[in-house]
């Protein structure tokens, strides 16, 4: 990685910048997703399980909620005008609530997900597939 900055190259960044990428969690998402973490991959899949094992890793990607404020095109009319100022007013009461119901929301994916990768490994790791549950003892 060539860093350049104000016309010379700066290798001590450089290798701050490598330094710092290492520290980072292996499977850090980026913060949009490109091309290759759409679902329209799972076309390219040949069977069960590497589709399994796709949707799964897609999944991963699309776990978290996405609470920032979205921006809309703006017209100079006064009611456009008055519109904007009441979402933006909004948006500072409402945004710290809804970050933190977000942020439930996305721990309960995560948990989810975790469930259905243990039991996608379970049922491949047994060759009759997966066991149906057994009732209860004293169901009619």
């Amino acid at each position: 990685m060539h860093l350049t900055l104000a016309g010379r190259d700066d290798e001590a960044l450089a290798e701050r910048v490598r330094a710092l990428a290492r520290t980072l969690p292996e499977h850090a998402g980026p913060p949009s997703l490109s091309p290759e973490h759409r679902a329209l991959r799972l076309r390219e899949c040949e069977g069960p399980p590497s589709f399994d094992a796709l949707a799964l890793e897609l999944l991963r990607y699309h776990i978290a909620l996405d609470t920032r404020p979205t921006t809309c095109a703006r017209a100079a009319s006064l009611p456009n005008r008055l519109l904007e100022a009441l979402r933006r007013v909004l948006w500072r009461l409402l945004g710290n609530p809804l970050d933190r119901i977000a942020l439930q929301q996305t721990r309960v994916n995560e948990l989810l997900l975790d469930a259905l990768c243990r039991a996608v490994a379970e049922s491949s790791r047994s060759p009759a597939g997966p066991t149906p549950p057994t009732p209860p003892a004293n169901a009619p």
